[in-house]
Order: structure tokens, then sequence, then C-alpha cells
């Protein structure tokens, strides 16, 4: 199981998608964790999720781990499948 999990195929099709998508998602996750790009920062993305969208804290806290350090897990090709199905889940 570990095995497939780490394993990566070489073709340019997976490289570009996990790119594109890491990409894409490192500004949310900075937003949300450093307060980047006009975010609000970790305090007060917890204090939203909690209160205004009324998620678990548990659930605020995967939110921006996912979203952060799953873009950067992307970019960089480490875990992509299992970074994958905790963004289909978030």
């Amino acid at each position: 199981m570990k095995q497939r999990i780490f394993r990566t195929n070489n073709d340019w099709t997976g490289l570009i998608l996990r790119m594109t998508l890491g990409i894409v998602m490192f500004p949310h996750g900075a937003q949300k964790l450093l307060g980047w790009y006009g975010g609000n920062g970790f305090s007060n993305s917890i204090n939203y999720f909690t209160e205004m969208a009324h998620l678990p804290l548990i659930i605020a806290f995967l939110v921006i781990v996912i979203e952060f350090f799953g873009s950067l897990s992307f970019i960089a090709g480490f875990a992509s499948r299992l970074w994958s199905v905790s963004m289909i889940v978030m």
C-alpha cells in the first residue's frame, strides 16, 4: 500500500496536472494560513470557519492545512495521491 501512494508515473500529464493544481491552490492556502495575498491569516480564518460557517474546529484546521501543505506537496511531487484524496474530501 505504501509503495502505491508514493509511486509516480514518468509522463508529462501528471506533472502538468500536479503543477496546475498546486499553483492554483497555493494562494488559497497561503491566504488562510499566512495572511498572504490579502488573506486574513490563521486565527481569523479559524474564527470564520467555526463561527460563520459553523464547521467544527478540526475540520477548519484541516481545510487550512490541506490547502497550504497539499499545494506545496503537489508542486514538489510528494504523496500526490494522498493529497488528491484529501482535497477531494475537503
